[in-house]
């Protein structure tokens, strides 16, 4: 897989622009999709410069240490038993609260307010299996069980409720989301019901662990995901943390201190410590109490006398000892097929980024210069690049969504090279393309989806011999892509992740291989001018790439032949590409046409 290096190009007379500026100019206002300008050589790519998600591995169930485990696990059963007695009790209360009784008789003293979006940004799940959701309502935080919100959401919309019933798999939690986000938003019209049904205070620390400490384990909320949040029973023990997974058979996730950081935060409005390993993987734990984070970050700070939960307590009279597993180095839950390499998916982003457009170029550009970087600045390009899991797609028009999602595969592209190195061989390189992924708004795509299924959605497909053996998808409807995404993520229509036909792609589009050009447009916020200027460099840098004989067309328009613009009646393909070459759009637009009939160069190797 050759060329070695990319760069980037930018049109004659503009002027260079850092990052920094190019993402402000995008934020100011957009006149159309175009490119950053900026030409830069940045190196060679290196090879080898793979990262580790975590260190060390998780142990498994059948692990031989877990026997000496047994009576410190079932007092983490006992402890997550009385958590759950809490929680019931708690849902009772809410049965009874005077603001509910009337409500049941139908009066009510709240007038009705502007209808907005009703946000549903968090789910806790505690020890036991008891599932509360986060309603953001008129600003403020309100958790209540499953059970109540899908009576609320029967009496606004008794028709759309089979989202409540689906089960409790990730994609089946995350379309509950969605679909109670857009019932009670517009359960709105509704006079007083919603002021009503969330006047009673629940907060995510009278939920977490009611119990408290009990046997040295204390209950603890774990972020595994965007919008997700897992209690689970957490100790510490020979400079770790450790909690149980119950949700996976009982594995035991230990995450090692050393040289971790870790720095308080808030999370659903409450007091939390984001824990991030030296190999960069980032844990947020979530405490019932302020007091409780305090002891929990003076723990992880190295504070012996903090009174940090220990494990030791519970297991200092059987004086049995328990072997350290290793940290987390995948979701508990799988959100993905299992054969995929998701670079970005190990760290949280919990904060949604506006200007995707501004963001995928910004990433690309970091994605180029990483190649002379080193394995820090891979390592700060892996932690930036979460962002896309959470980037919001609803603001970009056609022509924007298109250079967005050109930008994501590029920058994967690098991206995987630079993590996991360039394949050799036929094998190698169809492996790398259907299993190096991102997380881009809540969903995951390979570099085979991003290309095949996002941006020829609209396209014809290759001319390929047994292309299906080669080429491998997780197939996704508009319904699954709307309303199942993996993670939490702002929703966005299905159009957005199926680009407009567009036949210049199959000139600007690299592959990073001896057919294609070595230089990558990186797309922004620009003028139509500039954006057309772009394009067209783009596909005369791919034109001149390679080719030995006059007349010679890249090998992609002849095994993409289907997507040359239509022509006279009987006219080949080969000479609708080359009116294409000087046609409106073209790269040559206005120049002569050779009347020789153009020639195809060989298939890349």
């Amino acid at each position: 897989m050759s060329p070695a290096k990319f760069r980037s190009y930018r049109p004659a007379g503009e002027p260079r622009s850092s990052a920094a500026g190019a993402a402000a100019g995008a934020a100011a206002g957009r006149g159309g999709a175009g490119p950053v300008p900026a030409e830069e050589d940045v190196g060679r790519l290196e090879v080898g410069t793979g990262l580790r998600a975590a260190d060390g591995q998780s142990s498994e169930p059948g692990d031989s240490a877990d026997a000496a485990d047994e009576g410190t696990l079932a007092e983490a059963w006992v402890a997550g038993e009385a958590v759950e007695r809490h929680l019931m009790e708690l849902e009772a209360n809410l049965d009874g609260h005077p603001d509910n009784e009337s409500s049941a008789s139908g009066e009510s003293s709240f007038s009705v307010g502007p209808t907005v979006a009703i946000a549903v940004p968090w789910y806790f799940r505690s020890v036991g299996g008891s599932l509360w959701w986060c309603v953001v309502h008129h600003g403020r935080l309100c958790w209540r069980p499953q059970a109540k919100l899908r009576e609320l959401c029967a009496q606004l919309c008794p028709d759309d409720l089979a989202a409540f019933d689906r089960g409790h798999t990730f994609d089946d939690l995350e379309c509950t989301r969605r679909v109670a986000s857009r019932i009670l938003s517009a359960g709105q019209r509704a006079p007083g019901l919603l002021d009503e049904f969330f006047l009673p205070a629940v907060s995510l620390t009278s939920v977490i662990g009611g119990t408290g400490q009990r046997q040295g384990l204390e209950p603890v909320g774990v972020v595994e995901a965007e919008g997700c949040i897992v209690e689970r029973l957490g100790w510490f023990e020979d400079r770790s943390v450790v909690w149980q997974e119950r949700d996976a058979g009982g594995r035991l996730v230990t995450v090692r201190l050393v040289a971790a950081a870790c720095e308080p935060v808030e999370v659903a409005g409450a007091p939390a410590v984001l824990l991030t390993t030296a190999g960069s993987q980032e844990f947020v734990l979530v405490s019932a109490s302020e007091s409780a984070a305090e002891r929990w970050l003076s723990a992880l700070l190295g504070d012996s006398s903090s009174g940090r939960p220990s494990a030791a307590t519970a297991a200092s009279d059987s004086g049995r000892s328990r072997r350290r597993g290793g940290t987390l180095s995948e979701p508990p839950i799988r959100r993905w097929p299992e054969n995929r390499n998701v670079i970005n998916g190990n760290q949280l982003c919990l904060e949604p980024v506006g200007d995707a457009l501004a963001l995928s170029g910004q990433l690309l550009r970091e994605a180029i210069a990483c190649q002379s970087g080193g394995q820090k600045a891979v390592a700060a390009l892996t932690m930036r690049s979460s962002a896309l899991k959470c980037v919001d797609l609803t603001a970009l028009d056609p022509q924007e969504v298109w250079c967005f999602w050109i930008n994501v595969f590029h920058c994967l592209l690098l991206h995987g090279r630079l993590s996991s190195g360039i394949p050799s061989g036929v094998q190698q390189v169809v492996q790398f393309f259907n299993r190096t992924s991102y997380v881009v708004t809540g969903h995951v795509f390979s570099l085979t989806e991003i290309e095949h299924r996002i941006l020829r959605a609209n396209m014809s497909p290759p001319n390929l011999r047994l292309s299906w053996v080669f080429l491998k998808f997780w197939e996704r409807s508009s319904g699954d892509l709307e309303l199942r995404p993996c993670l939490a993520a702002p929703p966005c229509p299905a159009s957005q992740f199926r680009c407009r036909a567009d036949w210049r792609l199959n000139l600007v589009l690299s592959a990073g291989n001896m057919s294609c050009s070595d230089a990558v447009p990186i797309f922004e916020a620009a003028s139509s001018e500039a954006f057309g200027e772009v394009l067209g460099h783009a596909m005369r840098q791919t034109l001149a790439t390679g080719r030995t004989r006059p007349g010679e067309l890249p090998y992609a328009l002849y095994r993409y032949r289907d997507d040359a613009p239509p022509g006279a009646a009987g006219e080949s393909f080969e000479l609708r590409w080359a009116r294409a070459m000087v046609g409106p759009g073209g790269p040559y637009e206005g120049a002569c046409a050779n009347s020789a009939t153009p020639t195809f160069g060989e298939p890349p190797p």
